[in-house]
């Protein structure tokens, strides 16, 4: 009988615990549209898993990047040698919350039904996608008539 093949285990598995989950993922440019709420699901592991040292933070945050967000985070860590896990989270930030595309969140939200979904998904997920846009941004009677219409 052949030996199975050892597969090489992730930070996360092995120190961390666990296997990640599907929505735990951030790939880059394609998932802006959800980091606020990626952020906030990391900061509230973090807390639950008792992570002390800056260094477990950032792998545990860097341990679900893929694609072209593994690649980024690499290389800012590595030109970044010592830094804070506050100041590595601010440059992440920063660099893919612009990459929001607005017209995209729109039109998810035009697209959404309340009767397909059903009341408690379709009010997590208007909230979910209406959090997305900037305070700066006076949008709160158009995302009014928006819910209404869903």
């Amino acid at each position: 009988m052949p030996r199975a093949t050892p597969t090489k285990s992730r930070l996360s598995e092995t120190k961390i615990g666990g296997s990640i989950p599907p929505e735990e993922k951030f790939t880059g440019t394609e998932d802006a549209a959800k980091l606020h709420v990626f952020i906030t699901n990391m900061g509230m592991r973090m807390d639950t898993r008792q992570l002390d040292t800056d260094a477990e933070k950032i792998a545990f945050l860097c341990d679900r990047l893929y694609g072209t967000a593994g690649v980024w985070a690499a290389q800012c860590y590595r030109n970044s040698p010592g830094c804070t896990y506050e100041s590595f989270k601010t440059k992440f930030v920063e660099h893919y919350a612009h990459k929001i595309d607005h017209h995209k969140i729109i039109n998810q939200l035009l697209n959404m039904k309340e009767d397909t979904l059903g009341l408690e998904d379709y009010n997590l997920k208007f909230t979910e996608y209406a959090a997305l846009f900037p305070p700066s941004m006076t949008i709160d009677k158009f995302l009014v008539s928006i819910y209404l219409r869903g």
